[in-house]
């Protein structure tokens, strides 16, 4: 397929969870469900989520007669029950004064209805296109993990999830409360990893444990390209520097990657990420800056093509840059970020960069139109009756909803004027770094001239048979959420509204834009 590499250059900087401090305060979220024994702290919190949700048809070009040209309408209902045991025990010792085991069980995770027929999404992880809410499969071990915590060091041991900085590059996949949307995947790894504090083994000074270096080594249980289901095998061995001064956090991470898959193929990369999330308080405002950039060089040999028939070289950045002014009466934030794209697929240097689908961006451009044209690309490379074997590479095609390719500005405004209720209102702007072309009809292009996806004037084909093009479209989203404390439950109860308008990237052969899409979502998380 001539830009099968291009999804692998989105391997680079999706698959890499890490963000060793982060993990080592997972399953430490607030609970009431608490029951000491002198020492002991047994922690039995978790949480419930339902999510009814109700898309427009995307419009998308299929290869099969047989298929409609669109994904359609999904009126669905989904369920989540999360569970968070953890036990730990206060030594009495200065030296090592908390040893704990946290655990996340994922008890159910399905579609308790799902809507009409959606298989051309189903290379997509998330399709949503499964209905079984009580499948075995939907049992789910996400970590189970040792922590051993001592003023001068932290230890990590077992399986674990991961949030890096802003969530760009590793995501754990937890709901947080500024986000509209959910959060549906997360990246899992079977990881030890020791964290130093060196200043504090000279000084007790209040800021000698700000400084913390870390190493460690992980197994990939699952990420956006590797997952051991699928005999995938993945490794990564990485370095973290992290300062935390009063005001926020100041960190850098070095990571080399080497994986296999099924097949043989190779990929290994070398990868920094640096972030930094800072606030300043003056009275009842408070004003925040934060950012992260990753940059990745390596190599995979899971394309071939003709010009390339044995690897390719991955160059690839991106970065999120954010200001935010709060007050109790309400929060302004202004986005910016930037996924590198390539302007030039056949000089063996591939420079796409995807974030992680979990970081959100908007409720409907990245997390589902997006999604819905890379799956369905990966869905017409698979269908083998029409070009016999299907090309290698095609689970790297979806984006899962990450943002990839792309330019955008995306402000928020949250206003808290009536107690237990914010209003939010964003923007979302967008324009991709390249013209948006679809692999598989490029590929069908190159090899019959232009027959199934006929571009006038010989241009490249965007994701509907149209010239491609940069214009991605605009996207308004509406949020009203409230938050309560029930004695031991907390209670968030969301509805949110998102309507985009397609750019010219979305136009068909005819040069037709589609209409614009709509979604509503009602959300209800009860923790405890």
């Amino acid at each position: 397929m001539r830009r099968s590499f291009a999804w692998w250059g989105a391997l680079i900087v999706l698959a890499c969870p890490w963000g060793p401090l982060a993990v080592a305060s997972e399953g430490t979220t607030e609970s009431q469900a608490v029951i000491r024994f002198h020492r002991l702290v047994l922690n039995l919190g978790g949480e419930m989520r339902l999510v009814a949700l109700r898309l427009d048809a995307i419009p998308v070009a299929t290869v099969d007669p047989g298929v409609a040209d669109r994904v359609p309408t999904e009126e669905s209902l989904a369920a989540r029950l999360r569970w968070r045991p953890s036990l730990t025990w206060r030594v009495p010792s200065r030296v090592v004064p908390v040893v704990a085991v946290l655990t996340e069980v994922d008890l159910l995770d399905g579609m308790a209805f799902a809507g009409p027929d959606r298989e051309v999404l189903a290379p997509s992880r998330a399709s949503r296109v499964r209905q079984d809410l009580f499948e075995a499969a939907n049992l789910r071990l996400n970590a189970a993990y040792l922590l051993v915590h001592s003023p001068y060091f932290t230890f990590l041991g077992g399986r674990q999830k991961s949030h890096a900085g802003l969530g760009m590059v590793a995501n754990d996949g937890n709901d947080r409360p500024e986000d509209v949307g959910v959060r549906r995947l997360g990246d899992i790894v079977d990881r030890a990893l020791i964290s130093v504090r060196p200043v504090r083994l000279f000084s007790d000074a209040p800021s000698a444990g700000a400084l913390s270096v870390a190493a460690g080594f992980d197994h990939v249980e699952r990420d956006l390209f590797a997952d051991r289901d699928r005999d995938d095998r993945a490794y990564q061995a990485l370095a973290v520097v992290q300062y935390e001064p009063p005001i926020g956090r100041i960190g850098a991470t070095y990571l080399h990657r080497w994986q296999r898959n099924s097949l043989g193929d190779r990929t290994r990369f070398h990868l920094v990420d640096v972030f930094a999330d800072l606030a300043l308080k003056a009275g009842d405002v408070t004003f925040g800056v934060a950012g992260e950039w990753a940059l990745a060089r390596g190599f995979t040999e899971v394309p071939r093509s003709l010009q390339n028939p044995d690897r390719v070289d991955v160059a690839s950045s991106g970065m999120v840059l954010r200001a935010s002014l709060s007050h109790p009466l309400g929060r302004v934030v202004i986005e910016a970020g930037r996924a590198s794209g390539d302007a030039d697929p056949y000089d063996g240097t591939y420079a796409a960069f995807t974030m992680n689908p979990d970081y959100r961006v908007g409720l409907i451009l990245f997390h589902e139109v997006l999604k819905a044209t890379s799956a369905v690309s990966a869905w017409n490379g698979s269908r083998t009756w029409f070009q016999g074997q299907p090309p290698r590479g095609l689970q790297a095609l979806p984006t899962d909803g990450g943002v990839q390719n792309a330019v955008y500005a995306n402000p928020r405004v949250t206003l808290t004027v009536i107690p237990h209720l914010e209003l939010l209102v964003g923007l979302l702007v967008a324009r991709a770094d390249t013209p948006l072309v679809d692999p598989f009809w490029l590929n069908v292009a190159g090899r019959t001239g232009g027959s199934g996806c006929a571009v006038p004037g010989g241009q490249a084909p965007g994701p509907r048979c149209g010239p491609a093009s940069r214009d991605l479209g605009y996207e308004v989203d509406l949020a009203a959420r409230g938050r309560f404390r029930l004695g031991p439950t907390g209670l968030l109860a969301a509805v949110e509204y998102g309507y985009f308008r397609p750019g010219a990237a979305f136009a068909d052969a005819q040069g037709d834009l589609p209409s614009g899409i709509h979604l509503v979502q009602g959300r209800v998380h009860v923790t405890w």
